[in-house]
């Protein structure tokens, strides 16, 4: 049962880290740069294939840093007011994500307007993928406020797993937070362009906003019944 939950929690995490659209955003704007600058079409895949790669190592080395902190630190066990500072924290990027996360004008982000413009930047120059590597970690970072309490989250899961465990769960949350950039390289190899998969960005963004806010309180809740309330001794 144990471990059923734990895993669940780490899986619900990432569907929700997957929900996040910076990253997705950033991989558009490279593709569309590239069929501007009439890159090479195998350039033009090897830099989204370098920006997705470096999207996954910095999740997955993020997950495994905070897991390896918080072992050590507290070990399996982690007291009742952890959990209530996570589920606080949860409960106000529920609120954060209905409210602040998308700005008015399309799909604008909710991203300082310096750090938009510094990507923006960069991804009109980028023609190496090692530079299109450290976008998508950059990218990752410009998530932060947001995907760091996920990766907390499931690094705390994580820690009750045996070490052989822990190990799939880091490859199986990494994977699903990196799904939807897998999928939109995919798509755009089958349509050709990058419109078709902005106009549904643009035509559902509101369902986007529901479903990744009712995500950070659906996790919340399920942290109370399975973790907080177990240690207040309430089941």
């Amino acid at each position: 049962m144990g471990f059923s939950i734990d895993f669940g929690i780490i899986v619900l995490a990432a569907l929700i880290h997957a929900s996040l659209q910076l990253s997705v955003g950033c991989l558009l704007l490279l593709h569309r740069q590239g069929l501007m600058a009439k890159l090479l079409h195998k350039n033009s895949k090897d830099l989204a294939g370098s920006f997705v790669s470096g999207v996954g190592l910095l999740i997955m080395l993020a997950i495994m840093a905070t897991g390896f902190v918080i072992l050590n630190l507290s070990g399996h066990s982690l007291p009742a007011g952890f959990w209530c500072v996570l589920i606080g924290m949860l409960a106000g990027l529920a609120l954060a994500t209905w409210l602040l996360y998308y700005k008015k004008a399309g799909t604008t982000l909710w991203i300082p307007r310096t750090f938009s413009d510094f990507l923006a930047k960069r991804i009109k120059k980028t023609d190496s993928t090692t530079e299109a590597f450290g976008l998508g970690m950059v990218s990752v970072v410009g998530e932060a406020p947001f995907a760091f309490v996920l990766v907390l989250v499931a690094a705390s899961a994580m820690v009750s797993l045996d070490s052989t465990w822990q190990l799939l769960a880091v490859g199986v949350y990494t994977l699903i937070a990196i799904s939807p950039l897998v999928v939109t390289c995919l798509a755009i190899k089958k349509q050709g362009s990058v419109s078709g998969i902005q106009k549904w960005r643009m035509s559902n963004k509101t369902f986007l906003k529901l479903i990744g806010g009712c995500g950070f309180l659906v996790l919340a809740a399920v942290l109370i019944v399975f973790k907080l309330m177990p240690i207040l001794g309430v089941i």
